[in-house]
């Protein structure tokens, strides 16, 4: 037995005292992506999997709770989701848990069953391809950011996400809207449709007189 596995058994034992670990992941991508690096690709998933098959007992959730809240889970018990339902888990991962013989529980966004994004996939989008150096996202309350690098680029993101998701929902879809439309006026590339075959449809009833954005061109 390898010391992984010894190590797991004892930290999550079985019967009574048993113990559930679930593996959360949100996006699995063809290839690795600069601006979030945390994100598995599709090579390093796929040695996940290795890890996981070889050192836990992977189950469906389905049928992990019941056996926790009955007392009668094995050793080392595990459950992979998924959450929000991107395109790249259909694509990209279920592939690889086929070929690794192992189950995953998916939970999805049921809002872009026919494709689209949500506002911080909007806002991710648009920011990876802002088409300038610096984002003056001041009109918006949301800074002043540098894009001189991957690195820059995520800060932004993760600063203006920040932001954004405390404000009122109509506010957060207008705002991601505006950073979008911005972005695409001034040459940014096209944002993934990272929920499937199509857009959905954008806001049209927004207040965009309450805002302005411009991509600064310093």
């Amino acid at each position: 037995m390898s010391l992984p596995t010894q190590l797991f058994r004892t930290l999550s034992p079985g019967g009574a005292q048993g113990r559930l670990s679930v593996f959360i992941f949100h996006r699995v991508l063809p290839v690795a992506d600069p601006v979030f690096p945390d994100l598995p690709d599709a090579a390093r998933f796929a040695q996940i999997l290795r890890w996981l098959k070889a050192w836990f007992n992977v189950l469906p959730l389905d049928k992990a709770v019941p056996l926790l809240t009955s007392g009668r889970l094995p050793e080392r018990a595990a459950a992979i989701t998924f959450d929000d339902g991107y395109a790249d888990n259909v694509n990209v991962a279920l592939p690889l848990l086929r070929e690794a013989g192992l189950s995953a529980t998916f939970f999805i966004a049921t809002g872009f069953l026919d494709g689209g994004q949500m506002w911080n996939d909007t806002v991710i989008e648009a920011i990876r391809g802002w088409p300038s150096t610096l984002l003056d996202g001041t009109a918006l309350n949301l800074g002043r950011h540098a894009l001189g690098s991957d690195l820059d680029r995520r800060r932004a993101i993760d600063a203006c996400i920040s932001q954004i998701k405390y404000r009122p929902v109509d506010d957060r879809l207008a705002q991601a809207a505006i950073l979008a439309e911005s972005g695409d006026r001034s040459g940014a590339r096209p944002h993934d449709d990272v929920h499937g075959r199509s857009h959905s449809a954008r806001r049209r009833d927004a207040d965009r007189s309450a805002y302005g954005l411009a991509p600064d061109t310093a």
